[in-house]
C-alpha cells in the first residue's frame, strides 16, 4: 500500500519485464547492444506516468485480460499512461528515439484491442511487440501468482492472439523458455 508499496511493485514488475525480455532476445538472436539497452529503458520508462491510478492497476491485474472492451470501468486517463510516460521519456536529451515508441504501445495487443491507439500486430514494430508480449505475460502473472500450473493457463490464454506477425516469435520463444 501507499507510494512505497506502489513503487516496488512497478520496480519489481520493471524488473522482471527487463529480464524476461532479455532472454527472449537471447532466444530469438535479437540481442545485439542496442536492442538489450532500447527493452531496459522501456522497461524502466513504460509506468513512470503511473502516479494516482492505484485502484485501476488493481482491476487492470485482476482481468483475465486487458482488451479494451473489458475495461471500462478504469479512469480514463488511465489509458493515456502509456503516451504520458513516452512524452516524458522524449523529453530527455540523446535517447533513442525507438524507445518512446516501444513505451507508448506497451499495452497495445496483436488482435487490435488494446491501447491506447488500438494497434494491430501488423502495425507494431517487433522490438515493441517482443515488450509486449512479455509485458502481458507478467502482468498477468503478477495477478495470478508466478506458480507452474498459471504460467502455463497463461500461455495457453495468449495462444490464441500472440499468433499474429509480428507477434509469433516472441510468443514461440516466450513458451520455448517456460517450458
Amino acid at each position: 500500500g501507499g507510494i512505497i508499496g506502489k513503487n516496488e511493485n512497478i520496480l519489481e514488475h520493471s524488473m522482471t519485464t527487463n529480464m524476461i525480455c532479455q532472454i527472449l532476445l537471447k532466444e530469438l538472436r535479437w540481442d545485439i547492444h542496442t536492442s538489450q539497452l532500447k527493452i531496459s529503458m522501456a522497461a524502466f520508462f513504460h509506468d513512470i506516468s503511473i502516479t494516482e491510478f492505484d485502484e485501476d492497476i488493481e482491476v487492470l491485474e485482476s482481468k483475465a485480460t486487458y482488451d479494451i472492451d473489458s475495461l471500462k470501468e478504469l479512469n480514463p486517463n488511465f489509458f493515456n499512461h502509456p503516451l504520458k510516460a513516452a512524452e516524458l521519456f522524449d523529453k530527455m536529451k540523446n535517447m533513442p528515439s525507438d524507445v518512446a515508441q516501444i513505451i507508448s504501445s506497451h499495452h497495445e495487443l496483436p488482435n487490435g484491442k488494446g491501447f491506447p491507439k488500438g494497434l494491430f500486430g501488423a502495425r507494431t514494430v517487433p522490438l515493441a511487440c517482443l515488450f509486449n508480449t512479455v509485458h502481458y505475460f507478467c502482468v498477468r502473472c503478477n495477478s495470478t501468482g508466478w506458480t507452474k500450473k498459471s504460467i502455463s493457463k497463461i500461455l495457453k490464454e495468449m495462444e490464441e492472439n500472440f499468433h499474429d506477425r509480428n507477434y509469433e516469435k516472441p510468443y514461440k520463444a516466450l513458451l520455448k523458455i517456460f517450458k
